[in-house]
């Protein structure tokens, strides 16, 4: 169940937040080897945030470019745009579009990235309520989410019935309090680890 952007952001017990009373944290059994909408999922926009920070290593690059890749042009041949966000210290607006050559430009976007900051108000000129849009992040999943940033994705999942929220981690699976809050919210969050074929 979502919860509204104007109630108090408390997190719940910490056992509740990412893991169990084992301390077994509940990605490490959602994994998934593809980044793309369910079958039945036909979003009219995407909005792609993609982890530039220093923390993303070359291997959690490639990872990540690969995730991102997936899920672009699974919405792509379906005919709606892609906004691809590339954050760290700062965040990187591409404009909305429907070429595949844009998406990965935008994914290399150069930034700051001296820390994870997830975009928040930026993302306001971009929100449409009249359609069904994706917001999909990608990134290790270490970083913070501060009231401000729980507060706008809550925005984002109340302002469609239709919107949804996901985030995949690579590398890792991700900050636990962090990612538990952003499920707390109402995205999915799934730990993306690529398939290693055979010789």
């Amino acid at each position: 169940r979502r919860a509204s952007p104007f109630l108090p952001l408390q997190a719940g017990p910490a056992v509740a937040i990412g893991g169990t009373a084992e301390g077994v944290d509940g990605l490490t059994r959602a994994g998934r080897s593809r980044c793309e909408p369910p079958p039945h999922r036909r979003p009219e926009l995407l909005y792609l945030l993609f982890d530039s920070s220093g923390s993303m290593n070359e291997l959690r690059q490639a990872q990540a470019l690969s995730c991102a890749q997936q899920y672009a042009r699974a919405v792509l041949a379906t005919g709606a745009p892609v906004v691809v966000v590339n954050f760290a210290l700062d965040s990187t607006f591409s404009p909305p579009t429907h070429d595949m050559l844009d998406v990965q430009i935008a994914l290399r976007a150069a930034s700051d990235n001296r820390a994870t900051v997830l975009p928040t108000r930026g993302l306001q000129s971009f929100f449409d309520p009249s359609i069904a849009a994706d917001l999909v992040i990608v990134s290790d999943g270490i970083f913070r989410t501060t009231p401000d940033v729980l507060i706008w994705y809550s925005y984002f999942l109340e302002l469609n019935p239709d919107n949804r929220g996901t985030m995949y981690t690579v590398g890792s699976p991700g900050h636990r309090e962090a990612v538990g809050r952003l499920r707390d919210i109402g995205f999915d969050v799934y730990m993306y680890e690529q398939l290693h074929r055979g010789p």
